[in-house]
């Protein structure tokens, strides 16, 4: 015999869909594709009955804020065949020292392990974009530094994401932006 489906699980999930104000007040349900995290995490939640801790919301927004965006400046670098990752490592070598970084100073900027900084090297390598050397100052290390054709791709890149930023912030004024800053920080200090 075949195990039968979870009725209670079905049930809520089908009142949760159906029924905004069970996410409680202020909040609305979104069941769309567009956010299949926030989806799961409010399915969870009105299954499971459990309250919401302090900041939930919030939280909740700036996860869907960061997914969005993420998505967003995704779809603006694939003319570029570039993925935010390599965004991010095309962006740091741009602003580097003209010697360019060693894998470990370029691994904490990104915030990556080293594998996945080789990865992301070894790809961009592929692409003629980033030359490593080895380091005159310690034979062990390699230097990181973008090629010509690097540098011109790069600064098309930072391009297109300030462009992005630029048209997500517009509407908010001085006054929001230093507001938002200044609450964002918060949060960030209380992680590291």
């Amino acid at each position: 015999m075949l195990p039968q489906p979870d009725t209670r699980v079905n049930f809520i999930s089908n009142q949760f869909q159906c029924n905004p104000a069970m996410v409680g007040p202020g909040f609305s349900a979104r069941a769309d594709s567009e956010d299949p995290v926030a989806h799961r995490v409010e399915r969870f939640a009105a299954m499971t009955e459990l309250p919401r801790p302090h900041g939930f919301l919030p939280w909740l927004q700036v996860v869907r804020c960061y997914q969005k965006a993420s998505r967003r400046l995704s779809e603006r670098l694939a003319p570029l065949d570039l993925t935010n990752a390599q965004l991010d490592v095309l962006a740091n070598l741009l602003a580097a020292p003209p010697e360019g970084l060693t894998q470990d100073q370029l691994g904490q900027r990104l915030l990556v392990t080293k594998g996945n900084v080789s990865g992301l090297l070894d790809r961009l390598g592929e692409r003629s974009l980033v030359a490593r050397r080895p380091n005159p100052q310690d034979g062990r290390s390699k230097l990181v530094q973008l090629t010509p054709t690097g540098v011109a791709l790069a600064e098309q890149a930072v391009q297109v994401q300030r462009d992005f930023i630029a048209g997500l912030m517009q509407p908010l004024t001085e006054a929001d932006l230093e507001r938002l800053s200044y609450v964002l920080e918060q949060v960030e200090e209380r992680l590291d």
